[in-house]
């Protein structure tokens, strides 16, 4: 749980930082992060539209 930036894990702080680069580099390539992040909880997520 982060809380005030802060977690209680080191797990949850890789997670958190994890999804948020692939978030970010998905918007910053105009794609859509929703569909992304169902692709990734889907095991269906590839990075190949950068190229």
């Amino acid at each position: 749980m982060k809380i005030a930036w802060n977690f209680h894990s080191p797990d949850g702080g890789s997670n958190f930082c994890t999804i948020y680069s692939i978030i970010d580099t998905v918007r910053k390539n105009g794609g859509n992060a929703f569909k992304a992040l169902v692709q990734l909880f889907n095991n269906s997520f590839s990075l190949s539209f950068l190229g």
